[in-house]
């Protein structure tokens, strides 16, 4: 046993290099697979711990100095502008698997293209969205929207709007993102992810020492995140892959077109996650008030570390499953994803139950004695870290086999359940009822019928697969049996790969 962890462990070691495997047999693509895997989980160590950082200390920092109220308000504020991921019409997602595709079939026409469309799209759609901003701002009542108060009342207009501007003027740079993500460079991701916490960390601390109102701090915030993707953006246009840089001459209409069909499925998929997960906090805050908000944010956000470290062992495995259903490397796909759903399963129980324990106590020491989280709603949290390591991995095994169909029933379903359970288990149970909704509706809706779809489509493709090799072998057995009655065209012999 000693012997066979011993080995286990230097093969991992063994992936752990910037060079990449030679990828002209199956076993060197799956090594080259999970060389990108491991730097992306080694990465993310790197980007969590800045970002733990940054939320173990801004957390209590805002609460303090803003007070609860308008921390309540800042809190929700982020959380629309989560709502709003749908703007981009699915644009980064859809990307990711089509740009997969084209990596491993090494077409870097089609890629280019693909980056170009998207880019104009995106710009198109931010110029819109911001002019739609400007527009319709002095026509609502926006301390009713977030049920704003008192001083936060008068801030929280300009501070939204702010917050928005910044949000679809750097739109366009998803695309860089998914450029990454679907070349399987998810370490990239988590180092630039960890670059914009330690931005934002130092923004917020500048914020506060100017002593900035709530329309400052949000500003230095989403602004020092902006600035942080911009750079990317350059680094990764100019100077890494300048082939891949967008050009108006570059976009098609045709490839544009099918780039918004897919990705449309994501947009619906994405408007339905907000609506499932991120409006919680608007919940709250409607039924129970902006002052209940922290409350439900703090252990939310405590427990949200957990969530985001094996989301960033996760998300590789998206592009990675698209790359290997395109060649057909299915066995390899059922090994990574049992061997996720496992990750998964140790990782999030063993922290939730030690969460669940120990929650008051770390809470009390982060932020103080103004948020006491009641035994329900940590337990609340707990099951939800348990369904969560169930359907990320699932997530990523049909986001990466393209079931989107699919998906959007589940993600629709789960939408209105959630919201619907959400709203009466809070007015019933108080700010614990809300995380027990999202928690049925995510198994109920999602998880079950999800693990059923996803074996049946794995055993279709397996199927198809081993089809597609008799076919293959039936000419080459016949050729062999009569060799001097065949006469073969080498111009009718379709290209390898």
């Amino acid at each position: 046993m000693n012997k066979f962890s011993l080995q286990q462990l230097r093969g991992y070691a063994s992936l752990v290099r910037l060079r990449p495997f030679d990828q002209s047999t199956p076993e060197g693509r799956s090594h080259e697979r999970h060389r990108k895997i491991v730097l992306s989980a080694l990465a993310s160590f790197l980007s969590k711990g800045i970002n733990s950082i940054t939320l173990l200390v801004s957390v209590p920092l805002l609460l303090r100095y803003l007070g609860p109220e308008s921390f309540g308000v800042w809190t929700t504020i982020t959380a629309a502008v989560g709502m709003l991921a749908f703007s981009d019409l699915g644009m980064g997602n859809g990307m990711i698997s089509v740009l997969a595709t084209t990596e491993g079939t090494s077409d870097r026409a089609r890629a280019r293209v693909i980056v170009s469309s998207a880019t104009l799209i995106l710009a198109l759609v931010g110029i819109v969205g911001l002019c739609a901003m400007l527009v319709i701002y002095p026509f609502v009542d926006w301390p009713w929207v977030f049920n704003a108060k008192d001083h936060a009342a008068v801030q929280v207009g300009p501070a939204f709007l702010v917050c928005m501007l910044i949000f679809f003027i750097v739109l366009p740079l998803n695309v860089v993102q998914a450029v990454h993500l679907g070349f399987q460079e998810g370490f990239v991701v988590n180092s630039v992810l960890g670059l914009v916490s330690a931005a934002s960390l130092v923004a917020l601390l500048l914020s506060v020492w100017l002593k900035f109102d709530l329309v400052g701090i949000t500003a230095m915030w989403f602004g020092a995140a902006a600035l942080v993707r911009l750079g990317n953006t350059v680094v990764t246009f100019f100077w890494q892959r300048p082939w891949l840089r967008p050009h108006l001459r570059d976009f098609q209409w045709r490839e544009a077109t099918a780039l918004l069909r897919a990705s449309f499925l994501f947009m619906v998929i994405g408007m339905s996650i907000a609506v499932g997960y991120t409006s919680d906090s608007l919940v709250v805050a409607q039924i129970l008030g902006q002052e209940t908000v922290a409350q439900y944010s703090v252990p939310y956000r405590l427990f949200s570390i957990v969530t985001v470290v094996l989301a960033f062992f996760l998300l590789p495995l998206w592009p990675a499953y698209a790359e290997a259903a395109a060649r057909g490397d299915v066995p390899w796909i059922r090994r990574t994803l049992r061997r996720s759903l496992q990750l998964g399963l140790a990782f999030n129980i063993s922290a939730g139950l030690l969460l669940v324990l120990l929650g008051r106590w770390i809470i009390r020491i982060w932020v103080g004695p103004d948020v006491v989280p009641s035994t329900s709603l940590l337990v609340a949290f707990g099951l939800y870290l348990v369904v969560n390591c169930l359907h990320g991995p699932l997530s990523m095994l049909m986001n990466g086999l393209s079931v989107l169909g699919f998906q959007l029933l589940c993600w629709i379903s789960m939408a209105v359940v959630n919201l619907g359970l959400s709203i009466v288990l809070t007015r019933r149970f108080g700010v614990s009822g809300v995380v027990f909704g999202t928690v049925v509706a995510n198994f109920v809706c999602f998880v079950v019928p999800g693990w059923w779809y996803a074996m049946r489509h794995l055993h279709r493709l397996e199927a198809q697969q081993q089809a597609d090799n008799r076919g293959q072998a039936a000419p080459a057995a016949s050729a062999a049996a009569e060799p001097a009655m065949v006469a073969v065209d080498p111009s009718a012999i379709p290209p390898a790969g």
